[in-house]
């Protein structure tokens, strides 16, 4: 059964007389507006403690916003008050430290770097995938088509999250193996486990395919709780994908991300 509750949030959900087992939020947190008094980022703060407030112990958050430079910024914001509350990560992350995509950690004022527009100026989290397989519309592919914006991919930023009672802490700032060093995981790296004197993590393609000079295979960027890595792939792969990576210690920053280059 749905009910249709024609009201604003901070005032239908405090009526409720019960907790959820699934919030929903699409497209919704863009169209609250920052102000001089009200930043972003405490913007965000409020909604991920009003959200998780109203789930039962279990219940699940989904978070879906446009792929674009402030969709990021918001799904940042937001997975970073809500794993502050003690809510778990569970997609796209496949890690609870800080997201190595952010340009730095978001604090609650949202001080990151931007631009003049407010949107962080570092690349951003999201997923591209062919519109067919994301079965747009048909009017909205014409409406498209007929304003002559024609697009061949859809793009969104999302966040999968988890009201637990074995919530794992965030551990601060995730970091690197230095090279020669010790093979240890970073704080929050889950499930992390030691593979012949390598450190196996899992990691998450948030690229598409990158064309390097020098190299003829493609790379791809990949999320991971050591931070972000640069994969040299010996097969394509795709944007929002499930790898493993494995750390060594002897791995060497891409020069122009900072990433680890991996192979």
């Amino acid at each position: 059964q749905i009910q249709t509750v024609p009201e604003a949030l901070f005032r239908a959900l405090p009526r409720q007389d019960r907790d959820f087992s699934l919030l929903t939020a699409c497209n919704m947190l863009n169209e609250l507006k920052a102000t001089r008094q009200l930043s972003l980022g405490l913007l965000m703060e409020r909604q991920a403690h009003d959200l998780a407030g109203h789930l039962k112990t279990g219940g699940q958050l989904l978070i879906v916003e446009p792929g674009n430079r402030l969709g990021g910024n918001i799904i940042t914001l937001t997975r970073h008050a809500a794993l502050a509350r003690g809510l778990v990560a569970r997609g796209p992350c496949p890690h609870q430290a800080t997201c190595p995509l952010a340009a730095t950690l978001p604090t609650p004022e949202g001080q990151t770097q931007t631009d003049r527009r407010g949107h962080p100026t570092s690349a951003w989290c999201h997923f591209t995938c062919p519109k067919e397989a994301a079965a747009v519309p048909a009017w909205l592919d014409k409406l498209s088509r007929d304003a002559h914006l024609e697009k061949d991919k859809v793009s969104l930023s999302w966040l999968f999250l988890q009201k637990s009672p074995q919530a794992v802490a965030s551990g601060g700032r995730a970091r690197g193996a230095a090279k020669g060093g010790n093979i240890t995981p970073a704080p929050g790296a889950l499930p992390g486990r030691v593979v012949s004197n390598a450190l196996s993590l899992p990691g998450r393609v948030v690229s598409n395919a990158l064309s390097l000079p020098g190299r003829s295979a493609q790379s791809f960027y990949v999320c991971c709780a050591q931070g972000l890595a640069l994969l040299h792939a010996s097969r394509r792969l795709r944007s929002g994908q499930c790898v493993e990576l494995l750390f060594t210690g002897n791995e060497e920053k891409d020069p122009k991300s900072g990433a680890w280059a991996l192979e």
